[in-house]
């Protein structure tokens, strides 16, 4: 989409001698790459020619001699390194002038001189009418309009760029302020928004908390332009002394896309979400600690590996004796068993009276092999 801009001249020989100078913005010799024009010969003599229609106008009803045009295309669209671009555009602007403009004179410079080198047409049209003497209507001033016709004629000859929405718009000349480090009002008012948009996370909530940063918000909506901010610059606190400042507002499709009601409740969102989770990740963070400390009380407490071996060593020395204890229990339990095995027949009763005597006088535990199994084999 070709960049358009609309201006009124009251002095034709300033817009003229501005195109026809010699020298180029960039310091180059030659200016104008491509001259054409409509209705005019080209002999050099444009100012003249100009005048045919201007001098019989009357100056103080008809204060507008010449409207000045500027249409700038991108690199996608017209190369500057390429002669055949730069002509192109040229015959764009010779046909837009010829189709918007009928009935008058109209001088087409193309130029790359500027300081991003782009291809652009100049394009100076009389205000005076070649048989009405009547000025241009409405809307053959119009910026938006004339932008329309240009993308219109532009289209038949290229693919036009429409490019991204711009985040930061800014007029050429907040630019020149900007370059030249004086203070920019809008730039003091997006400065605020963008503050403002860090603490916002529910779109509603966003005027309260401009008013805080000291901009005053009015959500409005139009057919044109559908919802929109109007925002006021309430503190000039930052405002140098001595500047005089010819409005404090600024509409939010004036100042960039990032401003404007969609994209603060898109904002909003993505901040809400953000909150939700960093919520979210304390709340998970203090469940684990609980449970760590609910855990720790149920685990074994750490003992040295000195104190490990101690009692292992006791644990084996008890092991020990009660298995000797078991052993000799065996045992006994083996020697009484066999004792009531004696027979009956062979031996005297004193004989056996003093066995049962001796086997009944055996303690529970019996240490060594006093009484061996070989004894009564």
């Amino acid at each position: 989409m070709a960049y358009t801009t609309v201006n009124r001249l009251k002095n034709v020989y300033i817009g003229v001698d501005y195109l026809m100078s010699e020298e180029g913005h960039d310091g180059s010799k030659e200016r104008n790459v491509v001259v054409g024009s409509v209705n005019m010969i080209p002999d050099g003599m444009y100012y003249r020619q100009f005048l045919q229609e201007l001098r019989r106008v009357d100056r103080l009803r008809h204060p507008t001699q010449a409207i000045s045009i500027i249409q700038s295309f991108s690199a996608k669209e017209m190369n500057p390194e390429n002669y055949d671009d730069i002509a192109l555009a040229n015959e764009i602007g010779t046909m837009f002038a010829s189709e918007f403009y009928p009935g008058r004179r109209a001088l087409i410079c193309t130029q790359i001189d500027g300081k991003s080198g782009l291809v652009h047409n100049h394009i100076l049209v009389s205000d005076a009418h070649m048989e009405t003497l009547k000025g241009c209507d409405r809307r053959q001033y119009h910026a938006k309009t004339v932008m329309k016709k240009t993308n219109e004629v532009a289209g038949r000859y290229i693919k036009l760029d429409f490019g991204e929405k711009a985040k930061d718009k800014s007029t050429k000349t907040e630019r020149v302020r900007r370059e030249k480090g004086q203070y920019v009002y809008k730039d003091d008012i997006r400065a605020r928004i963008r503050k403002a948009l860090i603490e916002t996370d529910f779109e509603p909530k966003f005027p309260m908390i401009c008013r805080k940063h000291g901009v005053d918000v009015a959500k409005k909506h139009s057919d044109k332009y559908g919802d929109y901010y109007t925002f006021t610059l309430t503190d000039l606190s930052n405002v140098p002394e001595g500047t005089k400042l010819t409005t404090t507002k600024a509409r939010s499709y004036k100042l960039g896309d990032d401003y404007s009601p969609i994209s603060v409740e898109r904002t909003a969102q993505l901040n809400y979400s953000a909150r939700v989770n960093r919520v979210t990740e304390m709340e998970m963070k203090e469940i684990d600690d609980e449970l760590e400390d609910a855990f720790s009380q149920f685990k074994q407490p750490t003992v040295p590996v000195e104190v490990q071996v101690a009692q292992s060593e006791e644990f084996e020395e008890i092991e020990e004796k009660e298995s000797d204890k078991e052993e000799a229990a065996e045992r006994t339990k083996k020697m009484r068993d066999r004792a009531k095995k004696i027979p009956k027949s062979g031996l005297s009763a004193e004989k056996k009276a003093e066995l049962l005597r001796r086997f009944s006088s055996v303690p529970g535990v019996v240490d060594g092999d006093e009484y061996g199994d070989d004894q009564y084999d």
